[in-house]
């Protein structure tokens, strides 16, 4: 799964067969996607959970299903993170995704305490620092290790990984040029963009609860399983539907 706001670095790799969707540049786009990986980290909760296991490759030993891994990556995170449905999105695949076999790679221009939740900083393993302006933020991005702020060859990097030494690495420079004909005959994604609203859904989930139904129970018959996204979908609905005085 490929979100870049701006549309003009992860656009590159729009002919790549791998993504599961079309690059995602708008909100409405970027929260739909975001909400079906959140969908499948679920499913696969609930797989996990029927088989007696807690790590993906135990579990494809012990299925016929084989679960593939899921890459997010975001380009320009940190403005994302401003938009409290990404944020909340993104902090939940970075503390859970893992162990589903989804995992998150997120890069930008600038990381400051403020402007990255510590929710989606921690879990982060492996981090990636190119020249920075400032040692705060070296260590920001670096889990407390200064020193990219002083480098100067193009390419260059520090690398914090999980049970290493912080290397100094230099990494290839590969042209914009490279990348489109790298990918000038690919058939693109696999689907198509996913619908960030679906209304019969929601119109579901309203009549279901002037059945009297709690939003447990909503959430197992719409989605199959109750926490998570489902229960917050659920409550968001129901939540608009209150304050529209029961129209919709």
């Amino acid at each position: 799964m490929a979100i870049d706001p701006d549309g003009c670095t992860l656009g590159l790799f729009k002919g790549c067969g791998r993504l599961v969707y079309p690059v995602a540049t708008e909100e409405r786009d970027i929260l739909a996607v975001l909400n079906r990986v959140k969908d499948e980290m679920e499913r696969r909760k609930e797989l996990y959970q029927g088989l007696g296991v807690d790590k993906i490759e135990r579990f494809n030993l012990k299925s016929d299903e084989n679960l593939r891994r899921i890459a997010v990556v975001i380009d320009e995170g940190t403005s994302l993170f401003e938009e409290p449905q990404v944020c909340g999105a993104v902090e939940t695949l970075a503390l859970r995704g893992r162990k589903y076999g989804i995992h998150l790679i997120t890069a930008a221009p600038m990381w400051q305490t403020t402007n990255v939740s510590k929710r989606i900083r921690a879990p982060l393993a492996t981090r990636i620092c190119f020249r920075v302006e400032s040692e705060s933020e070296s260590r920001v991005i670096l889990n407390h290790v200064a020193g990219a702020e002083k480098l100067t060859a193009p390419g260059r990097c520090l690398v914090n990984m999980p049970g290493r030494m912080v290397m100094e690495l230099q990494a290839p420079i590969v042209s914009e040029n490279y990348i489109e004909e790298a990918f000038e005959d690919g058939a693109g994604a696999v689907c198509e963009m996913p619908q960030g609203v679906d209304l019969e859904r929601d119109l579901l989930i309203a009549n279901l609860s002037k059945q009297g139904l709690s939003k447990r129970q909503i959430a197992k018959q719409i989605f199959g399983y109750t926490g998570g996204y489902a229960f917050n979908e659920v409550s968001r609905v129901l939540a608009g539907h209150s304050l529209a005085g029961g129209a919709r």
